[in-house]
């Protein structure tokens, strides 16, 4: 059986998941676009569990990249290694988790030539490029999207207009579980949080990884929480309270998203935390 834990940013869906993976024995597996980075721990909130197997983090360098494709065939192959244990996967990139349990057919690895070529290109040529490949999938596109030029290309490499026709159907196995929390609590969360990166050390951890040689402007330091740091580091960010203020603003715009994205899917059961180690004790007897 493999249960999926879902849910936003700051939700708590983490400490769910290694509470049902450490009392079944069983093992987790990380659904998570920023835990992939090695040397990124405090801003990716990472937590090493040393009781129980992890697995997908720490997979890459800060100039690397990582994408859903990777993901599922990785996430294939550990769940095949461990049959017959109890699989918890947990995180919050939807796509992530979308292309594991719906089987979606994301095409190869990605053709890096063509993504540089793409890169030279300003974003409009990007847009028509999209919007001639794919039309009915561009109209579904939103103004966040539209104007990220790395999410466009990679749209570009995927047969996208297929995936909007066709409802994906989930693979046998899987059960997906939310945990209910509201969206005052999410953002109290977040706001604890990104406090409790600053106590951690976050604009040190940032600095020593640009001091080993990497840039601001590798992936991995793009991601939210990294890039405001190198923002407060180069001085156009005055202080503290306002780099807190940018990181959660960032956060709960990140959060708003993934709920929009998680009510779309209609096979996950939605529960409040407490329900959920029994609600999984009864498939767990079932089985």
């Amino acid at each position: 059986m493999n249960i999926v834990i879902l849910g936003p940013t700051a939700s708590g869906k983490t400490h769910i998941a290694y509470d049902i993976a450490k009392k079944y024995n069983g093992i987790l597996i990380s659904a998570d676009s920023r835990q992939v980075y090695r040397y990124l721990d405090i801003g990716s909130n990472k937590e090493r569990f040393t009781d129980i197997p992890t697995y997908l983090i720490d997979l890459i360098n800060p100039d690397q990249r990582y994408n859903a494709y990777q993901f599922k065939i990785d996430a294939q192959k550990i769940i095949k290694e461990n049959k017959g244990k109890l699989i918890v996967i947990v995180g919050g990139t939807y796509l992530y988790i979308k292309s594991l349990i719906y089987n979606l057919q994301l095409g190869d690895k990605p053709n890096i030539e063509q993504r540089k070529e793409l890169e030279k290109k300003d974003i409009t040529y990007i847009q028509n490029l999209l919007k001639q490949k794919a039309p009915q999938f561009f109209t579904k596109i939103n103004n966040s999207d539209l104007n990220n030029k790395r999410r466009l290309i990679r749209y570009l490499e995927v047969d996208l207009d297929n995936m909007v026709k066709r409802r994906p159907k989930m693979e046998n196995g899987y059960i997906l579980i939310q945990n209910n929390i509201s969206k005052e609590d999410i953002i109290k969360n977040i706001q604890s949080r990104t406090k409790m990166m600053m106590q951690k050390g976050l604009i040190d951890e940032c600095k020593k990884v640009l001091s080993i040689g990497y840039s601001k402007n590798d992936p991995g330091l793009q991601m939210i929480g990294y890039k405001e740091a190198i923002g407060y580091i180069d001085g156009k960010i005055h202080n503290i309270e306002e780099l807190e203020e940018k990181i959660n603003k960032s956060t709960i715009k990140l959060a708003k998203k993934q709920i929009t994205f998680l009510k779309q899917d209609k096979n996950i059961i939605h529960m409040p935390s407490q329900e959920i180690i029994e609600k999984i004790d009864k498939y767990i007897n079932k089985s």
